[in-house]
């Protein structure tokens, strides 16, 4: 990046915007507009991809072998039926209950080297505000009284490299 924020030098900018027949301030303008572009489209994928969900949230992120996490990361995500937003409040949290009692009783209360299950937060929509997002604990009660400073998020990023380049990807165990 140079010195005007920029990815492009500035000698490619002026060659380009002569090229173009535009003024440099125009194309300025117009590289700007298409970064915020760039964004919307991104959130607006990413909207559309999510579903709702249910995160374990144990008492380690990272373990060791790391390529473990890269392996089970994904399965702390239990996806749920989209149509479950929609039922009344008290059907929805008795659907869910269901479901956190079941995912504990066959994981025996921990979670392939994670560890023991703490939580779980359920993720309604993509954006959803933090004091908006519904927290159980592993008897599948919802946590009415918790504690401002719990992690609603998984922090660890799960990376898996081979001869410096990342493969996480190529494990998929949906």
């Amino acid at each position: 990046m140079n010195i005007n924020g920029s990815k492009y030098p500035i000698e490619m900018k002026s060659q380009l915007a002569v090229a173009i027949e535009v003024t440099e301030n125009e194309l300025n303008i117009c590289i700007e507009e298409s970064k915020k572009y760039n964004i919307q489209q991104q959130y607006n994928n990413e909207n559309e991809r999510f579903k709702p969900h249910l995160l374990v949230m144990c008492d380690k992120e990272i373990f060791y072998p790391i390529f473990v996490m890269a392996c089970f990361y994904n399965g702390r995500f239990i996806y749920l039926k989209e149509d479950i937003i929609n039922l009344d409040y008290i059907d929805m949290l008795e659907e869910i209950s269901g479901i956190i009692k079941e995912h504990y009783m066959k994981c025996t209360g921990s979670f392939a080297g994670f560890g023991k299950i703490n939580y779980y937060v359920l993720k309604r929509i993509y954006d959803e505000p933090d004091k908006e997002v519904l927290v159980f604990k592993p008897d599948g009660m919802l946590w009415v009284d918790r504690p401002e400073n719990l992690s609603l998020y998984s922090t660890a990023k799960p990376k898996l490299t081979v001869g410096g380049k990342d493969i996480t990807n190529f494990i998929k165990l949906d």
